[in-house]
């Protein structure tokens, strides 16, 4: 466990991120929690014992159990940008999501003309069935078993008495 010094040293840190923040007009440190912010606390304390305890790079990777050319990175950073540089980590996005809004909105036009209309034998929605309109209409490839997540996101759930997927209501 790092000292109370450390924690003097952060919020020392962590004003001028977000006065230099402010100056561009970024929101200050506005990022979710997870693991950028982990990362970030974890540079926060590299640069703290590499510059105030005066530890060398490789102690101070040792102690926080990272690479010392990690440290090192950071360390050059730090000295050549300031904490902005360093302690600005953006969170992984993540894959994009293979159908945008404006497709979403198309698709929920085609369902609503009903599965008969697609040629199926009757109106109900399975996420087999949407899947292939998905594929016919839009060219992507969705697995089955993910198109509840799809249809979540396009404000549709299963109804379970009938066993296939609708608008949802407010009741």
């Amino acid at each position: 466990m790092l000292s109370n010094s450390y924690e003097n040293w952060r919020a020392s840190m962590h004003k001028e991120c977000n006065t230099a923040s402010a100056r561009r007009g970024e929101s200050p440190m506005g990022r979710p929690r997870g693991s950028s912010t982990v990362l970030e606390d974890r540079r926060r304390q590299a640069i703290w014992l590499v510059q105030s305890q005066r530890l060398s790079l490789s102690a101070a990777a040792r102690r926080l159990g990272c690479a010392p050319s990690s440290v090192m990175r950071w360390w050059r950073a730090f000295l050549k940008g300031g904490p902005m540089v360093v302690f600005n980590v953006r969170p992984s996005p993540g894959r994009p999501p293979g159908l945008r809004a404006a497709n979403q909105i198309r698709l929920l036009q085609e369902l609503r003309r009903g599965a008969r209309a697609h040629g199926y034998p009757n109106d109900l929605w399975t996420t087999e069935r949407i899947a292939t309109i998905i594929t016919r209409k839009f060219g992507i490839t969705y697995h089955r078993s993910h198109i509840g997540r799809v249809m979540i996101r396009c404000g549709w759930c299963y109804k379970f008495a009938r066993k296939t997927w609708g608008p949802m209501t407010s009741s």
